[in-house]
């Protein structure tokens, strides 16, 4: 008898090969967007750092290092272009599978903390752009402190629970190697129950003779 706790499980069987195709390319983007938030995050820091040990630097000082600040402006904005660009390319995808209600809560979850990131990113654009303002240093870290949590929320809603979504409840992947026995062994690949008995009856003839 088969566990009734792992049977459980909800395994779908239904889904066509288009759409496992198109959910297997839904992973490969939101594998793709984990790579750009990392390679974000890192680009960040580079800023971050050297900031983050000044106090109070004289107004003039950024002036004359105004281009510099304007290359950081556009770094941030290319980078998060392409964080976006990717998103949709995510959205599009799973809007497939948009009927699914476990589905829709999940992307539903996934473009708020996207549009949270958007707001953001906007306003440490402003910083940069104030660069004057006496503020600057103390705004400018708490921003990009701020973009960190929101990139590391993303990151772990994507890795914990929208990849796991869609390979266990889409693709199905590996759920007849996870359903056991009542004795914990797995049903996969295990031998007919004639051949079984077969075996069973031949030891018992062989330890007769």
């Amino acid at each position: 008898m088969i566990n009734k706790k792992a049977y459980s499980a909800k395994m779908i069987f239904d889904v066509p090969d288009s759409e496992k195709r198109i959910a297997e390319k839904a992973v490969e983007s939101f594998e793709d967007l984990l790579g750009l938030l990392r390679f974000t995050i890192n680009h960040l820091n580079l800023i971050y750092d050297p900031f983050k040990n000044l106090s109070n630097p004289d107004p003039k000082v950024l002036e004359k290092n105004e281009e510099i600040l304007t290359r950081y402006i556009k770094a941030i904005e290319h980078n998060f272009n392409l964080i976006f660009e990717k998103t949709n390319q995510c959205v599009v995808l799973m809007g497939t599978f948009a009927s699914d209600t476990k589905t829709k809560m999940l992307m539903n979850s996934f473009l708020a903390y996207i549009h949270d990131l958007e707001k953001q990113v906007d306003i440490l654009i402003k910083i940069f752009e104030n660069y004057k303002n006496s503020d600057f240093i103390s705004n400018l870290i708490a921003s990009i402190d701020i973009l960190k949590k929101k990139n590391s929320q993303i990151k772990q809603l994507i890795s914990d629970r929208i990849l796991d979504h869609v390979e266990t409840n889409i693709l199905a992947k590996n759920w007849v190697s996870n359903i056991v026995d009542d004795d914990n062994n797995s049903v996969y690949n295990k031998e007919p129950i004639l051949k079984q008995l077969y075996k069973e009856r031949m030891k018992a003839l062989e330890s007769k003779e």
